[in-house]
């Protein structure tokens, strides 16, 4: 199959309520919307509040993803789910042969919850 030109990643934002743990991910498919085989690759979603950092100095945190199928998700924790306002993501995919692409990125906001 021939390799598409355009490696921009999706742009997509996420909304979340502060301190809600609940897994949150992505359903991956090909580009004819087939589900896609995600054995063997890892997935991290990195967190920051600069939407184009240099360095890691303002990360916020890095979590993980869990594979099931050809969905990736997040689970994170009480201490990385205790946010508030906007920040800024992306989804690295790292495939077998240890290429890494990022696949999204966007903004993620964390709104105020009433529950405390």
């Amino acid at each position: 199959m021939p390799e598409t030109l355009n490696r921009c990643p999706e742009a997509i934002n996420i909304c979340l309520t502060r301190g809600d743990t609940r897994p949150f991910g992505f359903t991956l498919v090909d580009e004819a919307g087939a589900a896609r085989n995600l054995a063997g690759y890892n997935y991290v979603l990195t967190v920051n509040t600069e939407s184009d950092p240099t360095d890691t100095v303002n990360q916020v945190f890095s979590a993980i993803g869990s594979i099931s199928g050809n969905d990736v998700s997040f689970n994170l924790s009480a201490l990385e789910a205790d946010q508030l306002g906007t920040f800024f993501y992306d989804l690295q995919e790292t495939d077998p042969s240890t290429d890494i692409l990022t696949i999204a990125k966007g903004e993620i906001e964390w709104r105020q919850d009433i529950s405390k």
